[in-house]
């Protein structure tokens, strides 16, 4: 049994075509949940008309809407698929990306969004921009092999997806996911997916800068949470060095003179080394802490693995 989620939000114009060409390529054998996220056209009522299972989610947001999902996940599916309503992602390799996670035992496949070159437009500029710096900072942040960290178009075991705790957000979910594979150090495989304009008439949700925004201070909030150890060194280091130069510009005076000239300094910089002294051990402890946080998380995998 394979079960497929796709929050919607408004769709009406698009989810027919997606849940066709959804059938077209697995078969009505499997479990389609839509969840409707305060939609105010007929997205629910065609859901239904073409076979899916439609449950609501009051508040509003992608994250809150696959955690919705989650929850209505049948015990013999073995695989979680996440996909828009919007039809932008082609669905023509689908059963490929499944037989990578029930055959090859990777955990999740993230479509590598390439344009289509029979749509007239893809990406806004701001979007195209903002995914490459959101993939920068998450690659650099948790060196994991990611390519398109911001895609919709996700395929995971069902360990990984039901082990999945976060979700209390916006189009901050895609970084999640791609945080928590790297929580649990879960093979991840990169495909190339086709990409499509919109239907006429339909919008995108996501507004450029604010959830840009949004989706970078979670990355960072999750860098630190997730990687205590780098993220409180990092920033203790220029305590460190400001601490260090204010130090010595005390200090010479007093070797060479043995007066303290510059008072004010040697205090600033004993504030300064104190508090990254303090930084760093903030993230040693979090770092150890975090160890048994990944240890729960991975016995939440093998429990969820299990088909019941």
């Amino acid at each position: 049994m394979i079960t497929v989620i796709i929050p919607c939000l408004n769709e009406g114009l698009a989810i027919e075509r997606t849940l066709r060409e959804l059938y077209s390529t697995v078969g009505k054998k499997c479990q389609v949940i839509v969840i409707d996220n305060g939609s105010k056209d007929d997205t629910a009522l065609i859901a239904r008309q073409n076979g899916a299972e439609v449950y609501n989610e009051p508040i509003k947001g992608k994250g809150f809407a696959f955690r919705a999902g989650l929850n209505y996940v049948k015990p013999d599916s073995r695989a979680i698929v996440l996909v828009d309503g919007d039809s932008t992602y082609s669905l023509e390799n689908l059963k490929r990306d499944i037989d990578f996670i029930l055959l090859e035992g990777f955990d999740m496949v993230v479509g590598n969004r390439v344009p289509d070159k029979n749509s007239s437009s893809h990406f806004r500029r701001g979007h195209k921009f903002g995914n490459r710096l959101v993939t920068i900072f998450f690659q650099k942040l948790f060196n994991y092999d990611i390519s398109d960290t911001l895609s919709g178009y996700r395929v995971m075991s069902r360990g990984f997806a039901l082990s999945f705790t976060q979700g209390a957000s916006q189009f901050e979910l895609e970084a999640e996911l791609n945080v928590h594979a790297f929580h649990l150090k879960s093979p991840v495989k990169n495909v190339d997916i086709e990409y499509r304009s919109r239907p006429q008439g339909s919008q995108s949700k996501l507004r450029t800068y604010g959830d840009g925004a949004r989706i970078l201070l979670r990355l960072f909030a999750l860098w630190r949470t997730e990687r205590p150890l780098s993220a409180y060194m990092t920033t203790s280091f220029p305590f460190l060095v400001f601490g260090l130069a204010l130090f010595s510009r005390a200090i010479v005076p007093f070797i060479n003179t043995g007066k303290v000239p510059n008072l004010p300094s040697l205090v600033a910089s004993i504030g300064l080394l104190l508090a990254s002294t303090i930084l760093a051990v903030a993230g040693v402890i979090l770092d150890r802490t975090n160890v048994i946080r990944s240890s729960f998380s991975r016995y939440l995998y093998r429990q969820e693995s299990r088909i019941k």
